[in-house]
Order: structure tokens, then C-alpha cells, then sequence
């Protein structure tokens, strides 16, 4: 456990406290993943968590904006993300998992197919693997609406609510 800030925090707006609060809000006696006991025990985020069950804090002094407490390990442990690999991405599937070692970075197309490959795919196209419909499948897409829900549409067609609505509203795609 570290009390001094990483050089890779400064740029990014980390106050002098982060590095300490955020130890403050780790257990590491979480539990081993059944899927994956190599990996051992996750390291289980205690404080403010979003809707997803990730973790969150408050990056500090003049920044309101708040960072996923798994990004924040992954930028304390091995230093900035980068580009071109946005995502970190848990082995362990522990959404509230902050141990470094459970951690890796992906794209979002990566995480999408990840998330697809573990069965926690609720629906739409995953990022990266949208179709495009051909014109007959657009115009069964406008015969069916609006007499069935555009939840429903997305689903019966593999595609996004947002990718439904754009076919409903945009007729130059026929």
C-alpha cells in the first residue's frame, strides 16, 4: 500500500489524497472466481458503486468527474491506459474487482465479444458486430412497427434499439 501519488496520476488530474482514500476502500479477502480459482481472491471494492456494480471514486481537488475504481488500480498498479485499448476488463467477471491481476485491457469490441463469449449478453449487437439489414429486412422492419415495440423489433432482428430507430426513421437506407 502506497500513500505517494504515481507519476502516471498527475497528468490525469489524481488529487494527493487519491492514492490513500482508494486503499481505504479495498478488501482484499474477496471471494476466489468458480470459474477461475487460479486467479484467487478478487479484491473487492467497498465504496460508491454505479448501476452496474462497478466500482467508482472521485478523482480529488478540482475534478468533479468520478473514474471506475478498476481503471483507477489498473493506472495505480501498471501506470496510463492506453488509447488505443480504452476497456479494462476483468478475467474474474467480478464487476466490483479491483485486483490488479484479474485486470486486463481490451478494446470495446473486445469487451463486447467477452461479455458475449460468458454469457452475459442481454440483447442488441454487441459493439463491433452490428449488421447492416438488407433493404427487405427494412421494409419487414417498417411493416412490423408501429404495432409492435422497438424493443421488440431489435430483438426479433439481432439489432440495437438505437439501430431500430434509425431504420424506422431514415427511409434513404432501402
Amino acid at each position: 500500500m502506497s500513500t505517494s501519488i504515481p507519476l502516471s496520476l498527475d497528468p490525469q488530474f489524481f488529487s494527493p489524497t487519491f492514492v490513500d482514500r482508494f486503499w481505504k476502500k479495498v478488501n482484499k479477502h474477496g471471494p476466489v472466481p468458480p470459474h477461475r480459482p487460479e486467479l484467487g481472491p478478487c479484491w473487492l471494492w467497498t465504496g460508491a458503486t454505479n448501476k452496474h456494480g462497478q466500482g467508482s471514486i472521485q478523482r480529488g481537488i478540482g475534478s468533479q468527474s468520478l473514474i471506475l475504481a478498476a481503471r483507477a488500480s489498473w493506472i495505480i498498479h501498471y501506470g496510463v491506459i492506453p488509447e488505443d485499448t480504452p476497456c479494462v476488463l476483468h478475467h474474474c467477471d467480478v464487476p466490483r474487482c479491483i485486483r490488479p491481476t484479474h485486470l486486463w485491457l481490451g478494446t470495446k469490441k473486445q469487451n463486447s465479444m467477452d461479455m458475449v463469449a460468458k454469457g452475459r449478453h442481454r440483447g442488441g449487437a454487441p459493439v463491433g458486430t452490428r449488421r447492416v439489414l438488407t433493404p427487405e429486412q427494412h421494409r419487414e422492419m417498417l411493416a412490423f412497427y408501429p404495432g409492435m415495440s422497438i424493443k421488440t423489433i431489435a430483438s426479433q432482428f439481432g439489432i440495437g434499439e438505437t439501430t431500430v430507430r434509425r431504420y424506422l426513421t431514415n427511409h434513404s437506407l432501402l
